[in-house]
């Protein structure tokens, strides 16, 4: 009897004590090559919680992890250096699975940066940036997707935009390179631009964290740097993911440099794709990535063929009972449930709907059942990045307690691309209490952004959109853009310190808040507070705006005494 009061003191001892000291210890530093492979076999005995020995293990090829479920794996105080342009870590079809503590990075940043040394233009072949490329980053690159930084903000310079080099010449054996633009318009004063700013590109490398098909896994406490072309890489029919305090950084000086990345990767921080069930992403830390930091997004497939209640498309991402949305550039269609889906014979897909709609061939279909419906984002940072700080386009999403600062473009962005065939038009999206600071202040569309900007491409097709207690400051330009759109609710929101300067499309009209293109928008209680200069309208309507309650007294300027 006492033997057996003995082990189950032992037994409820365990149970009390936390998961990290449960599992089994695999992995040494001298062994990286095997970790995947250990791993996997203490996996196989049924633990159910796996630590890996802390310490740097250098990897040359992915470690992946397929069909993991109910099990976790703690990198705590583990660095993985990738010695390869490929995939870092990949997750395939797992469900409820943890992965923690990791800090992750390239064994060199994959992109490059140089210094300006000089400027000026050749005869033959034009105008030039002569370059000094920092110690420590690829001399190989070859500056075709760049941008310009200044060394001291560590921001995009204001006013620029992404170039391409048409030829370079050099570097030699100490990095030194003449960069050809073949556009007068990269020299100063039609570009804001100088000795000793920098021309930073995008390189090689693809993702740290590749998730794909996973189900209510969990991605906590990981740490990226030297990135490639995204962060975190969210594919396939996902469900419900968890990505809790990720940081993506610039990173440290790499060997052999002497100056600190001015870039953390080439492309998005956290980019889902196709999702059944959105990602939940909260408090995460982004910095200087050189594109968007969430996004989030579906497919649109053009439409081949329409016979009465059927379409054709070459691609698809539908299954039965999906909803299929459809719109074109100059209407947004409807949307109807789909009931059948069949091959054609050149591999196509003929898709039947419960209902006739009046799509027309050329229109696009998009599945908002794949699209991340249901996503949230929730109390992250995200720091002068080029482009969006977040770029959603998934229904019955939240986006709140974020605060974006330095992002070029804007701070959030709802809506469907059709240049890039991502979808969709988004219907219940809550957009709340989030802090926007100092966008859209470079890069494409300079000008048209906002700090909130409710998109489309022809249709009024987002639905039910509420936008409510937000903070703008020093945003130059209009603040909120809304567009394509009906139904959208605009509270309790602050608009500070906007027009500091004149920007771009926004020159003349100087809006605050501007309307295009959308019907039943109700303005309720917001405040422009100290507006800069070139502020002349609260409110700016523009084309196609039909029913706006609260136009005479939703947007009024407060007097600060």
């Amino acid at each position: 009897m006492k033997r057996l009061r003995n082990r189950l003191s032992i037994f409820l001892i365990a149970l009390s004590l936390p998961l990290a000291s449960l599992a089994q210890t695999v992995g040494s530093p001298q062994r990286a090559a095997d970790l995947e492979k250990e791993i996997i076999a203490a996996l196989a005995t049924g633990g159910k919680s796996v630590k890996v020995e802390p310490g740097k293990y250098t990897i040359s090829k992915t470690l992946k992890f397929r069909q993991l479920k109910d099990v976790a794996l703690d990198f705590s105080n583990v660095e993985l250096s990738v010695a390869s342009a490929g995939e870092a870590v990949s997750f395939s079809h797992c469900e409820n699975a943890v992965f923690r503590g990791a800090t992750i990075h390239y064994d060199h940043p994959r992109f490059s940066q140089a210094r300006i040394l000089a400027m000026g233009s050749d005869s033959a072949k034009g105008s030039y940036y002569d370059v000094q490329i920092d110690a420590g980053y690829p001399f190989s690159a070859d500056f075709k997707r760049s941008q310009l930084f200044d060394p001291e903000t560590r921001r995009i310079r204001f006013g620029t935009w992404d170039a391409g080099v048409k030829g370079i010449e050099g570097p030699d054996d100490i990095g030194r390179a003449r960069l050809f633009w073949g556009s007068s318009n990269m020299l100063p004063p039609r570009c804001n631009v100088g000795v000793g700013d920098y021309v930073v590109c995008r390189g090689d490398g693809a993702t740290l964290l590749h998730t794909d098909s996973c189900k209510n896994c969990t991605f906590e406490n990981l740490s990226f740097y030297w990135g490639g072309i995204f962060g975190v890489f969210e594919t396939g029919a996902s469900y419900g993911n968890h990505y809790w305090k990720i940081t993506i950084l610039p990173g440290p000086v790499p060997p052999g440099g002497t100056r600190r990345p001015l870039i953390s990767q080439s492309a998005d921080g956290l980019h889902s794709a196709a999702a059944r069930i959105g990602p939940d992403i909260e408090n995460c830390d982004f910095e200087s990535m050189c594109d968007d930091a969430f996004a989030i997004h579906g497919y649109l497939e053009t439409i081949q063929a329409v016979s009465e209640a059927t379409i054709t498309v070459k691609k698809s991402t539908f299954s039965v009972g999906d909803l299929a949305r459809i719109s074109g550039t100059g209407a947004f269609v409807g949307e109807a449930a789909v009931k059948v889906i069949e091959r054609t014979h050149d591999g196509g897909f003929r898709i039947t709907l419960d209902k006739a709609l009046a799509a027309k061939v050329g229109d696009k279909v998009g599945n908002p059942s794949a699209s991340g419906k249901g996503y949230k984002i929730l109390n992250n940072v995200v720091r002068n990045n080029r482009a969006r700080g977040i770029l959603a386009k998934g229904d019955n999403g939240l986006i709140e307690g974020n605060l974006i600062d330095g992002s070029t473009m804007s701070g959030i962005s709802i809506g469907p691309e059709y240049w890039c065939d991502e979808g969709d038009y988004c219907t219940g999206v809550t957009i709340r209490n989030n802090t926007i600071r100092n966008t859209n202040y470079a890069s494409n569309g300079f000008g048209r952004n906002g700090a909130i900007w409710v998109h489309g491409d022809g249709g009024m097709g987002n639905r039910n959109i509420v936008i409510e207690g937000n903070r703008s400051e020093s945003v130059v330009g209009p603040n909120l853009i809304i567009e394509w759109a009906d139904g959208v609710t605009v509270s309790g929101n602050t608009f500070r310190n906007s027009h500091e300067k004149a920007v771009g499309n926004d020159d003349e009209a100087g809006a605050v808040v501007s309307l295009a293109h959308c019907t039943n928008v109700t303005l309720a209680k917001n405040s422009v507070i100290m507006p800069g200069p070139f502020q002349k309208t609260l409110l700016l309507l523009e084309r196609g705006v039909g029913i706006v309650n609260g136009r005479e007294a939703g947007v009024t300027k407060q007097v600060i005494k």
